[in-house]
């Protein structure tokens, strides 16, 4: 398992949004990678950025040396991911949200490995 920090920049017209209990999976190819999960997090009206907690763990089925070979030739365009979260907007009460099948290209902005050796 791997645990991180993802940071969130976002333009938001609408209200403030509220997210909790986060959960998803992504997805090479259709096939799933790893499990993941956010600690809650909010998105505020008009323009920010901060940063989440994630934690990530390879799928059932996944071991090293799938991992390895994945390392090995890393193309984020074969990455997918889906989401499953309860989001309240503003202070209303939350709801269930999920979104399928994002393309991780589109998600993440890409930042140069830096090797500490």
């Amino acid at each position: 398992s791997v645990a991180g920090t993802l940071s969130i920049s976002v333009d938001n017209n609408f209200k403030d949004l509220n997210f909790t209990d986060v959960y998803g999976e992504v997805y090479r190819n259709d096939v799933k990678f790893a499990d993941i999960n956010m600690a809650p997090f909010s998105i505020p009206k008009g323009s920010s950025s901060q940063n989440v907690n994630v934690n990530a763990s390879l799928a059932g089925g996944m071991n090293l040396l799938s991992l390895l070979s994945l390392v090995n030739n890393l193309d984020i365009n074969e990455y997918t991911m889906t989401i499953h979260a309860k989001l309240a907007i503003g202070n209303g009460k939350p709801h269930d949200f999920s979104k399928k099948h994002l393309p991780l290209s589109r998600l993440l902005k890409p930042e140069p490995l830096q090797k500490n050796f």
